[in-house]
């Protein structure tokens, strides 16, 4: 399980939860693929900004890390 934050130019945030995160790339740096949905404002802001910030959550173990990522470049995004 994962959570993501993301914040588009006009300064709308959003936090969501994540089943689907997959590392993709480890250098020169982390890229992730995700499942998002396309009509949701997260999505907007990803395909905006292409930032945010990536909890991992460790269920039952009581923490979890942030990550801070880009996405992949617009033309490898089919959601």
């Amino acid at each position: 399980m994962y959570s993501l934050v993301t914040e588009g130019s006009s300064g709308k945030q959003t936090m969501n939860m994540l089943t689907y995160a997959s590392p993709i790339a480890l250098r020169p740096q982390r890229k992730y693929a995700l499942g998002l949905y396309v009509q949701s404002l997260t999505y907007q802001n990803m395909k905006e900004t292409g930032k945010g910030v990536l909890q991992v959550k460790c269920l039952g173990l009581g923490g979890g890390r942030g990550i801070v990522w880009t996405i992949l470049p617009s033309s490898s995004i089919h959601l």
